[in-house]
C-alpha cells in the first residue's frame, strides 16, 4: 500500500522511516507534503495514494478547500496536538488519532490497524475503529509509576514524578533524582521510556541520550547552532541540550 505524510516535523518523519523500514516492508511512503506549495506541485502525483498520515496542526492554517476535500475522500491516521481536534476528526475517514508528541509504539499500532482495515472494505467496520479509536485516545492512559532501584544490597524506590531527568552513557540508562542528583540505573532503554512509559506531556526526549522532565526545568536559553539550553533544579555533571532538528518540536511541547 501507497501512503502519503503530510508533515513539517523531521523527528516524526525520522521515526516513521525507521518504524516502516523494520515492520513495515508492503507500506511505501510516496511523498512527504511539507508545505501547501508541495501539495500544489505533485497533486497529480498523490491522488493515487491508498492513505494518508497528517498532521492537522500544519493543514489547518491552509485555506484551501481542495485539500480539505482530497483528505475527505482517503483513510487518514490523524495527529494533532489538540485533543479537541478529535472531535473534527469524526469529518474524515479517520481510523486513527494520535496525540502529539507521538510515541513509535502507538504509530506502528496505527499502521498494523490501517493494514487490517483497507482490505476489508468494510464501511461499518472501519466507522465502529474509528469510533475506537479516537475514545482511547481521549481517555487517559496509564503511565509507569514508579521506578525500582537498588542502592548497594537493598532496593528502594523513586516516584516517576520525582525524576528530574534519564540519561544514556555507555550503553546503561540512569536515573536522576529531582532535589537529590542522586543517580541510579534503570533497567529500561530511553527508547522504551520515550514510546510507552513516560508520560508524554511531562517528559521529552532532547537529543538521543537525554529524556527531561518539564516540571524540573527552570530555564531555557538560546545556545550555538540554533540549539537551547536547559537549566534544571536539579544539578548535573553535564548541560541539557536540545538537539537543534527538536527544537521547534520541543517548543510546542512546552506550550501545549
Amino acid at each position: 500500500m501507497n501512503f502519503l505524510l503530510i508533515s513539517a516535523e523531521i523527528p516524526f518523519s525520522e521515526m516513521l522511516a525507521g518504524i516502516l523500514g523494520r515492520n513495515f516492508s508492503g507500506l511505501k511512503l510516496v511523498r512527504t507534503i511539507q508545505a501547501i506549495e508541495d501539495f500544489d506541485n505533485q497533486s497529480k502525483e498523490i491522488s493515487q495514494v491508498d492513505f494518508i498520515v497528517v498532521d492537522f496542526d500544519l493543514i489547518a492554517s491552509w485555506e484551501n478547500k481542495s485539500i480539505l476535500q482530497f483528505l475527505r475522500e482517503k483513510p487518514l491516521i490523524f495527529i494533532s496536538s489538540k485533543k479537541e481536534k478529535a472531535i473534527e476528526a469524526f469529518e474524515f475517514d479517520c481510523l486513527d488519532f494520535l496525540l502529539k508528541p507521538v510515541v513509535s509504539v502507538k504509530l506502528e499500532k496505527a499502521f498494523q490497524k490501517m493494514s487490517r482495515m483497507l482490505p476489508v472494505n468494510s464501511i461499518q467496520n472501519m466507522e465502529n475503529q474509528m469510533f475506537e479509536n479516537i475514545v482511547s485516545r481521549i481517555t487517559k492512559p496509564e503511565f509507569k509509576k514508579r521506578f525500582l532501584v537498588k542502592i548497594g544490597s537493598r532496593f528502594t524506590y523513586v516516584p516517576t514524578e520525582k525524576v528530574s531527568f534519564f540519561f544514556s552513557e555507555n550503553g546503561v540508562t540512569y536515573l536522576v533524582e529531582s532535589g537529590t542528583s542522586q543517580k541510579y540505573i534503570v533497567e529500561n532503554s530511553l527508547n522504551e521510556l520515550q514510546e510507552s512509559l513516560l508520560n508524554p506531556t511531562d517528559f521529552y526526549r532532547i537529543n538521543r541520550s537525554m529524556i527531561i522532565n518539564l516540571n524540573d526545568v527552570s530555564a531555557i536559553k538560546p545556545y550555538v547552532n540554533g540549539r537551547l539550553l536547559l537549566s534544571l533544579a536539579t544539578k548535573s555533571d553535564f548541560d541539557p541540550i536540545v538537539a537543534r532538528e527538536r527544537v521547534a518540536e520541543f517548543k510546542r511541547w512546552v506550550n501545549q
